[in-house]
């Protein structure tokens, strides 16, 4: 059946379709403003639960007011079909973007993440999590505001009993592995489904690729994706450490929420903006060589080009992309969202509005409440009209109505001591909470910090993980965060050194690590029986993968520092093994040369077994010289006549 009229809207064209429904551009019929209207698939319409659920979740919905999250605008009902109207974002997303074959600058990919997380915070605040972060999601309209839309869709049909195409609620490549494995999810695992939008931006395609839905979901919870500086061999170091502790297997490791992650992702675009501009200043200090004769106009303006600054913020006309300013200017902090003027597109001709005008203009004979009211009683009338025509109800979302959890009650004008009483100590409770709320100093985390790193336990500094990551986000600019850094490349290490001992003491290795990794593995678990064998295996190792290109990633990196560290263990405990090994051997031996003469066939078995049992280990190669020495100089073993 072909939509024409849903509630007040026009249906103009569809924008999109998928397994749970379809989007389609309307027009309010009495307002004139264009929404996008999202139609649900008519076999959940039917359900009785699901009216219930739909219900629910629109209240949920209701609550999210963010310029970085794609605004509500009413929801309703008719001839069947459930739909809500939300506003329209005039821009593009990242998914049509990439399909073009969009190259992304870490700049942009900075501005992208820092503007979701914000996002995600507001809705993470409230207890909703999205569920479904993929760049089909993530809008940028024509100012380069990013906007995340489809919110709560997925945790209303994840409760219908029903699933999308190949089985399962959401997208596979950017889902998360507790989400792949059916667990509980968490604020973390939308996180972690950014974490490889980001991936994807910078490599063009998402951390694990396959035909099969089975196969990416398994590689989900197993597999590690491929290290970023293979596609982007210049990108930040910084940057690729941030996304993958996004894609870490273990909610608990990945970064412990979205605010923390828009401070790091704002402090390091400022960091690499610092040295960019002062890189800048020196290029431009420096004695410039006289042009040389002919050269023409062109070639002028490309090395002007070259030295030309840079804006922190996302260009207005050109979206996602980056602009330069005439001269070298000082990179400035991104101001958190909702605390910069958002515009929405308006007709040409006009001024940007902001964004709670939703587009329209305002008459001059009007005061805004005036305005508001008769735009209210205007989309109540024209629902009414138009349930007594079609048999349809829609509900209008005003403005206000958002980011109100709770209807709020008027005061009453007399007020009674025991309330006044009551009043003060909810204010002192609210400042106390307020007080504790607030960040820890500088000092304070990096007393704490200290305090683990000079303790003898090393649980002492995993207990500390968030003071680290804390003091990095909020303090990057602090003399003492270089030395703080450090500390959490010790952390990430022990965590890297005690996942591989638990793959050790299993009886089978993964199959989706590295073979320095595997080399590793098999080097520790060879450790408890043998440790000086297994100093030899590690030594090896280091030789064959040291400065390699092999060992290029950011894990295997780290495993090698594990390697060396290993081995300077190892030399402790493999002497006094070593010296009691030997002694038992020599002692054999000895007892072999006292036979050699009484009794040369038990003086073989001997040797035989040492050069049988010792043969391969490379600290026991001088004793089994000695006992193949032995061997030659005994007689011949004699044969056994057999009797006919």
């Amino acid at each position: 059946m072909k939509l024409e009229q849903l509630g007040p809207y026009a249906i103009l064209e569809q924008l999109g379709r998928g397994g749970m429904g379809a989007v389609y551009r309307a027009r309010h019929t009495e307002t004139g403003e264009e929404a996008a209207v999202k139609v649900l698939i008519g076999p959940l319409a039917l359900d009785a639960g699901f009216r219930e659920r739909f219900e629910a979740e629109i209240e949920t919905l209701k609550m999210l007011r963010h310029p970085n999250i794609v605004r509500l605008l009413g929801y309703g009902e008719q001839d069947g079909v459930l739909f809500y109207s939300m506003e329209l974002v005039r821009g593009t997303s990242l998914d049509v973007e990439l399909k073009k074959g969009r190259k992304f600058t870490w700049e942009e990919v900075l501005q992208i993440g820092i503007q979701a997380a914000r996002g995600l915070k507001h809705a993470h605040d409230r207890g909703i999590i999205h569920r479904d972060i993929k760049p089909a999601n993530l809008m940028v309209d024509q100012q380069g505001t990013l906007k995340i839309s489809d919110f709560g869709i997925a945790k209303l049909f994840g409760s219908t009993g029903m699933t999308s195409a190949g089985g399962v609620i959401g997208t596979a490549e950017y889902m998360s592995p507790e989400q792949a494995d059916g667990k509980l999810v968490s604020h973390r695992s939308d996180l972690y489904s950014l974490g490889a939008v980001l991936y994807c931006l910078f490599a063009g395609h998402p951390p694990f690729v396959s035909k099969s839905v089975a196969e990416v979901l398994h590689m989900q919870k197993f597999a590690t994706p491929e290290p970023l500086r293979r596609f982007v061999p210049d990108i930040p170091e910084e940057i690729e450490r941030i996304v993958f502790e996004l894609l870490e297997k273990e909610p608990q490791q990945r970064i412990a929420n979205a605010t923390l992650l828009a401070r790091r992702l704002q402090a390091t675009l400022y960091g690499l903006k610092q040295q960019e501009w002062e890189e800048q200043q020196r290029r431009q200090s420096a004695p410039q060589a006289p042009a040389e004769p002919g050269a023409t106009v062109a070639e002028e303006q490309a090395e002007a080009d070259q030295t030309a600054a840079f804006t922190v913020e996302l260009p207005a006309k050109e979206p996602l992309g980056k602009t330069r300013s005439p001269g070298p200017t000082r990179p400035e902090v991104v101001p958190e969202a909702g605390e910069e003027t958002l515009a929405t597109q308006s007709p040409a001709g006009e001024a940007p509005q902001r964004a709670g005008s939703l587009g329209r203009t305002r008459p001059d004979s009007q005061s805004p409440r005036l305005q508001q009211q008769t735009v209210a009683a205007t989309h109540a009338a024209a629902a009414e009209e138009q349930a007594q025509t079609t048999q349809a109800r829609f509900t209008v979302v005003r403005e206000e109505e958002l980011g109100k959890p709770l209807e709020e009650e008027e005061s009453p004008w007399h007020i009674s001591p025991q309330t006044w009483v009551l009043v003060a100590v909810l204010i002192a409770i609210g400042l106390t909470i307020w007080y504790l709320a607030q960040p820890p100093s500088a000092d304070r985390l990096y007393g704490r910090i200290m305090a683990a790193a000079q303790s003898k336990d090393e649980d002492a500094l995993l207990d500390v993980k968030g003071e680290i990551e804390t003091f990095l986000g909020i303090y990057s600019n602090d003399p003492r965060a270089v030395e703080v850094e450090k500390y959490l490349e010790e952390v990430q290490l022990l965590q890297m050194q005690r996942r591989f001992a638990l793959q050790a003491k299993r009886l089978t290795r993964s199959r989706n690590i590295s073979p320095i990794q595997a080399a590793y593995v098999d080097a520790v678990r060879l450790a408890a029986q043998d440790p000086a064998e297994a100093r030899e295996k590690l030594r090896a190792l280091l030789q064959l993968y040291e400065g390699s290109p092999e060992a290029a990633s950011l894990d295997d990196r780290r495993c090698l520092e594990l390697v060396r560290r290993q081995l300077e263990m190892l030399d402790r405990q493999a002497t006094p093994f070593v010296k009691k090994h030997l002694r038992v051997i020599q002692r054999r031996l000895q007892t072999a040369e006292k036979l050699a003469s009484k009794d040369p066939q038990q003086a073989r078995r001997i040797c035989q077994a040492v050069i049988e049992l010792y043969g391969q280990k490379h600290w026991a190669q001088e004793a089994v010289r000695q006992a193949q020495r032995l061997l030659e100089r005994l007689p011949p073993a004699k044969k056994v006549a057999r009797s006919e």
